[in-house]
């Protein structure tokens, strides 16, 4: 499962629903990297999908030694790519993209 989901995300921008981050995956040697930037977000880092039964979970790592973890909820794709996605974090609070 985890390697069909991050092919999904490869070489992609998402646009936050309700705010105006953006979500920019790209692959390159240092694995599957990310940059997530909005007025309260500058992040870039790695990132990678598990899966926990029947749960997906976005896994972020940056600034060297931060990791944060997300339920991972796909609400939208076309021709098997992820189109629409939401973030829940441990306490609740969702975030939702698209492209």
């Amino acid at each position: 499962m985890e390697g069909s989901v991050l092919s999904f995300f490869t070489r992609t921008d998402y646009k936050e629903t309700v705010g105006n981050s953006i979500f920019r995956c790209y692959p390159d040697i240092k694995g599957y990297r990310f940059t997530w930037q909005g007025p309260d977000m500058d992040q870039v880092g790695t990132y990678r999908i598990s899966q926990e039964g029947r749960n997906l979970y976005l896994l972020l790592e940056y600034n060297y030694a931060r990791e944060a973890r997300y339920l991972l909820t796909i609400s939208g794709s076309e021709s098997g790519f992820i189109t629409a996605f939401t973030i829940t974090d441990r306490y609740g609070r969702e975030r939702g993209f698209s492209r």
